[in-house]
């Protein structure tokens, strides 16, 4: 077997009682809400890992695992200024539309690799969606 590890972050005031829903290649595995990690035993090989919230989601991220190896992501909104301001509901009206498939923040969780590449996006290989 392998596994996927998912780890919520908290202390952010957007979606804070709300669970995303994870989907491993298009199947509901679970819930994970903030301040959670959720771990899923996967069989060995290639899969793809997707975060959703109603209209809004993560991109699919593709992970390939071998016999006993696992994989760590974290997750977050997008949205994570706390206070109510015009910035924060402009930023609201893209990520609820155009932003839709990206509203969820899903990258390795590794502290010591980078966070993003030259471009700004996530490192894991992505879909798009």
């Amino acid at each position: 077997m392998a596994e996927i590890v998912v780890r919520r972050a908290s202390g952010y005031r957007v979606d804070r009682r709300r669970a995303y829903r994870i989907f491993i290649d298009g199947r509901k595995c679970g819930t994970i809400k903030p301040g959670e990690s959720k771990t899923i035993d996967v069989s060995p090989g290639h899969h793809e890992l997707q975060l959703r919230l109603d209209w809004g989601s993560s991109e699919k991220v593709m992970i390939n695992l071998g016999v006993g190896e696992g994989a760590k992501f974290a997750c977050r909104p997008r949205i994570t200024e706390n206070s109510v301001n015009l910035k924060v509901g402009v930023q609201g009206l893209y990520w609820i539309t155009l932003g839709r498939r990206r509203y969820i923040d899903l990258r390795p969780d590794d502290p010591e690799a980078p966070q993003s590449g030259p471009d700004g996006a996530p490192i894991a290989e992505s879909l798009g969606g």
